[in-house]
């Protein structure tokens, strides 16, 4: 019992510590818009930051490498002011480049990012007390990230701001715990009077740790392995409709196996080739695909449920008959083992991001190798995890059936509740992702 007890501690220490190791902020993915409006009597002056996180700063620095920073900015900033919205009364106003600045950080995993800051204005003759401003980021808003808005009068007074007037991030030098803000629009009213407002200066922003590509071969590998494990047990990997389908079909630890390796393949296929796709800059928003990724995924389980579900209800209606010949048990054992892949090929589309970040942090270091044994570390992990619960689960539903009262009705008719309730599940993850594709 000791050992067991240690053996689990070294595990749970070993989980904390890799989901720590490789944790952005607000992950791998985000890219967080602030926006520090300063209102004088004769004009309106933006502070625009963009803060990218490590995978989405890919692209961004081949381009920096490539052209300068000077250039990036410029571009970049004039794409930013032509997607943020600035009206007057009603009226849209222009808001014009007046600087940039562009800042390369040291990241997680070796990565590096990418923050950006703009500095926007209308030109000196606009007129805005009496008047009503409104303000609006239309900028990458299908992105996942933070989104803040604060507003400040200079020499005027803002009545009816919705918008507070410091930033809660020190303009994303700094993000709170919880979830992301998602502030992108501001009103309010603009009085003359009140005294002057200093510029908001952002703080330097934290820079992110070493990550696995800074540690020892052996020890990264096995920290690998244990956030492999820890990311099968988070919720949205199908351990339960894994089980479900398993039990729906009396499962054995052969058909656990045959699941969880489907799905790690997939799983691991899918990080290699995503990471491939960002580092020749094919794909400049990789957040993007994980909603299509995850209507598929939804789609598969559901169909994958149907079948299920017809094939029990033909089982039953042929009361489990006997004098099957040997082609068609045959038949019927390819169809299982074709019926198990596909679950799994299903469970495995939405690649970990942190896998996909720890790859392109070995690549950005010399050590490719590295990156591919990390993510094949990571795979077994999740392969042996998933392949465990997957059997105690079904293992259980074998019980339930033999169980008086309720539990057993349960339990002996799990061959046909188990598909109805995989049909749901699949159809509410494929619904789920239907918002984030509309953007």
């Amino acid at each position: 019992m000791r050992v067991a007890a240690l053996v689990g501690a070294v595990w749970v220490f070993l989980l904390l510590f890799a989901g720590q190791a490789a944790a952005h902020p607000l992950g791998e993915l985000s890219v967080n818009h602030a926006s520090a409006l300063r209102v004088s009597p004769d004009a309106v002056r933006v502070l625009f930051v963009a803060d990218l996180a490590e995978v989405p700063s890919v692209p961004a620095l081949a381009t920096i490498d490539g052209r300068g920073r000077p250039a990036y900015g410029a571009e970049h900033c004039a794409t930013y002011a032509a997607a943020l919205e600035l009206s007057l009364d009603g009226e849209r106003v222009p808001l014009a480049v007046t600087g940039s600045t562009v800042f390369v950080l040291p990241g997680n995993e070796g990565l590096r990012t990418v923050r950006l800051e703009c500095r926007l204005s209308t030109s000196d003759t606009l007129a805005v007390a009496g008047h009503r401003l409104d303000y609006a980021d239309h900028a990458e808003r299908d992105r996942v990230g933070w989104r803040e808005v604060t507003a400040v009068g200079d020499r005027t007074r803002l009545t009816g701001s919705t918008v507070p007037r410091r930033s809660a991030t020190d303009l994303l030098a700094r993000y709170p715990d919880g979830d992301p803000e998602r502030v992108d629009t501001a009103s309010f009213g603009v009085e003359a009077g009140g005294g002057a407002a200093a510029e908001q200066v952002p703080a330097a922003p934290t820079a992110g740790d070493a990550g696995y590509a800074g540690l020892p071969a052996v020890l990264g590998v096995l920290l690998a392995a244990a956030l492999g494990a820890g990311h099968a047990l988070t919720p949205g990997h199908g351990k339960t409709l894994m089980a479900l389908y398993l039990t729906g079909t009396r499962g054995s630890l052969r058909d656990a196996v045959v699941v969880g390796a489907s799905v790690t393949a997939t799983h691991t296929i899918g990080v290699f080739v995503l990471a491939a796709l960002v580092s020749v800059s094919a794909l400049t928003a990789p957040d993007a695909v994980y909603p299509w990724l995850g209507l598929g995924h939804g789609t598969l389980i559901a169909l994958l449920g149907v079948a299920l579900l017809i094939r029990a209800r033909r089982r039953h209606g042929h009361g489990h008959g006997h004098g099957h010949g040997h082609g068609h048990a045959h038949g019927h054992g390819n169809r299982r083992f074709g019926g198990l892949v596909g679950f799994g090929i299903a469970g495995g589309l939405v690649p970990s991001p942190s896998a996909l970040l720890v790859l392109l942090g070995a690549q950005a270091t010399g050590r490719s190798a590295y990156g591919v044994v990390f993510v094949l570390a990571y795979g077994v992990g999740m392969a042996v995890c998933l392949s465990a619960v997957g059997w105690l689960l079904a293992r259980g539903g074998d019980r339930l059936a033999g169980a008086d009262g309720r539990l057993g009705w349960v339990g002996r008719n799990l061959p046909v509740l188990a598909p109805v309730v995989i049909v749901g599940s699949g159809v509410f993850l494929a619904v789920r992702s239907i918002p984030a594709l509309s953007g």
